[in-house]
């Protein structure tokens, strides 16, 4: 019997259009989200002591530094920056004034400073206490001298050049900083003024050059009872290498440990926001599509599955419009399906929304002369701010009536130090800002370090970003993995236009490029924890208020902690085994380095005889 398919081949596409329709308006109508808020809380700001918390701890270590060196400020000023963050506690002896000091009180000395003409009658008793017990660490390389040339057999040294090499990059020969081990990088950055030298078989080489010369730049090698450590380079004087200074550090003592913040946070910059229409070339000549299908279909899947493969918790930073408008009214955006479609998203799966701001333009008067560095036109006034945070404000609540905005990131990065008390005042439940950790272009950038600053906001900088990571932000994000066992991150949905330069290399690589960086944080990093940007302050502020004491109790070492409210991170290093431990959870993360929750106030290790 024949059979009639006419009727049936027309309204199949009529049904799969149909279909597509009903989709597409249950896609735009926003995505059901549900909102999980952290079991912990922000801290309520209060006042408390770190330093002096524990009267009885003592000063077992001495910083020498030379007042009168230009050339070594910066690299003293992180040398301190580090101790502190540490918790060690110490006395500092300018080695340019006419005071003194008994060698005899002290367990650790660290010489900050290069020329050591100007310590010649206090080196050879320095290295007759190393040889008697003492332990000394050179945080930078001394300058070629006589008094050098007297003492540096002792320090490890068979042979050296008599003047100094260029020595280019670095190459990791341990795993004295998490995850680095025999890796390379740095050849485009790091130019070393280093002696080329032979060290004795019995030394430690963790650090050497990554050129053809590769010249130990970081060892650690026995005099007799003491130890010296040694960072033969005079480069390590940024914030970018504060883990290899706490790292050398960390290698005197027999068992060290010090505390960390413990987060890991992904930013995804002017997200939500609007979306650009039309096309671009190279998004185009590899995906056939336009910039919005692209983003819907592409980069969005792309980035989503990258969050579920390894557990991310996304932290968006919501800009309302791409225009420069600074002069109130400002106009709230018609169009909000896209908003609510990928902010649900983030919310759904465990993340934050946080707010970059109405637009693009960073909050400065033009009497500061910032804006017009960056062809930004300056606000008219402090109000005119103000009322773009309300619309911005308003305009997000709107789309998430259950999402607190506790989070700000400035537009570019950029914030006026007298606008900044501006943002508690129009957002009510800010609690956090995300800047910059390193300096940003031309020095403009509202620069941060992990801390609770005197109005109980969260300092927590994002230290790098973009998808393709350059070789300085991979030895940034090394150094601060290492020092606060921290990783944050950002990335922006732009960055893969061609305006940005990105497309050329393609999506297909940077999105690899991407996830091998997640890749490498979560291999490197045992019990590194995924957080929000609310999450990780409030890690950052359980750290910043943290107060440490160590002593060897009965045989066991025995950590006492001030300021103790509910969970805190500590990272100790050692060659010992521990077989024990009260008052926490230990986790291994390197050869000698081991993760420690500590779940009370008082932590006791016992380790292997």
């Amino acid at each position: 019997m024949k059979r009639d398919y006419g009727f049936s081949l027309l309204l199949l596409p009529r049904i799969i259009l149909l279909t597509l329709a009903v989709f597409m308006l249950v896609e735009r109508s926003g995505v059901r989200y549900k909102i999980s808020y952290p079991s912990a809380q922000i801290l309520s700001p209060e006042k408390v002591e770190i330093k002096d918390y524990f009267i009885d701890k003592p000063i077992d270590t001495l910083l020498l530094f030379d007042s009168h060196s230009f050339a070594g400020l910066e690299h003293e000023k992180n040398v301190r920056y580090v101790l502190d963050s540490m918790r060690v506690k110490y006395d500092a002896f300018d080695i340019s004034s006419d005071g003194e000091y008994d060698l005899s009180k002290y367990k650790t000395v660290v010489v900050s400073f290069i020329e050591l003409e100007k310590y010649r009658d206090k080196i050879f008793v320095l290295v007759e206490w190393v040889r008697n017990g003492g332990r000394v660490f050179f945080s930078i390389r001394p300058d070629p001298s006589p008094v050098f040339n007297g003492i540096y057999r002792k320090l490890g040294i068979v042979s050296k050049s008599d003047g100094l090499i260029v020595a280019k990059g670095i190459e990791f020969v341990s795993d004295l900083l998490p995850g680095t081990e025999g890796t390379k990088l740095g050849t485009d950055f790091i130019a070393s003024n280093s002696y080329f030298v032979q060290l004795d078989e019995s030394c430690k080489i963790h650090l050497k050059s990554g050129d053809k010369f590769e010249i130990p730049i970081l060892w650690e090698c026995r005099y007799e009872d003491g130890l010296f450590v040694i960072i033969n380079s005079d480069q390590f004087n940024t914030k970018s290498d504060r883990g290899v200074i706490g790292a050398g550090y960390s290698l005197l003592e027999d068992v060290f440990v010090y505390p960390v913040i413990n987060s890991s946070t992904f930013f995804i910059d002017e997200f939500p926001s609007p979306m650009k229409a039309g096309r671009d070339e190279f998004i185009t000549k590899q995906y056939g599509r336009d910039i919005q299908n692209f983003y819907i279909n592409v980069w969005w899947p792309d980035i989503q599955q990258l969050a579920h493969n390894y557990k991310i918790k996304y932290t968006g930073a919501f800009l309302e419009t791409c225009n420069d408008s600074v002069q109130p009214p400002f106009k709230k955006q018609p169009e909000n399906e896209e908003y609510q479609y990928f902010g649900g998203l983030i919310l759904d799966n465990g993340g934050e929304i946080g707010l970059n701001g109405y637009n693009h333009v960073p909050f400065c008067l033009s009497e500061v002369g910032v804006n017009q560095k960056l062809d930004y036109p300056d606000w008219p006034s402090e109000e005119a701010m103000k009322f773009s945070l309300y619309e911005s404000f308003s305009f997000t609540k709107s789309l998430f009536p259950d999402n607190k905005i506790t989070t700000y990131v400035p537009p570019s990065n950029i914030l006026c130090p007298g606008e900044r008390q501006l943002l508690p005042e129009a957002l009510p439940d800010l609690k956090v800002i995300s800047s910059l950790y390193l300096p940003g272009q031309a020095g403009l950038a509202y620069e941060q370090e992990f801390s609770e600053a005197l109005d109980g906001i969260i300092e927590l900088p994002r230290i790098v970003g973009g998808y393709d990571l350059s070789s300085y932000f991979r030895w940034a994000a090394i150094n601060e993995l290492s020092l606060h066992y921290v990783n944050s991150y950002y990335i922006s949905p732009t960055d893969v236009l061609s305006d940005a330069g990105g497309p050329q290399l393609g999506w297909e690589y940077l999105h690899k490029q991407f996830e091998n960086y997640i890749k490498w944080i979560t291999n490197s990093a045992p019990g590194l924890q995924n957080k929000t940007a609310l999450e990780g302050a409030m890690a950052v502020q359980r750290f910043a208020r943290l107060a440490m004491k160590t002593s060897q109790v009965n045989g066991s070492f025995e950590i006492n902690l001030g300021n103790f409210y509910d969970e805190a991170w500590l990272m100790m290093r050692t060659s010992k085994k521990p077989v024990s431990l009260d008052g926490g959870i230990i986790t291994q993360v390197s050869s000698d380095l081991y993760l420690i929750q500590a779940q009370k106030s008082k932590v006791i290790i016992s380790f292997e005889e």
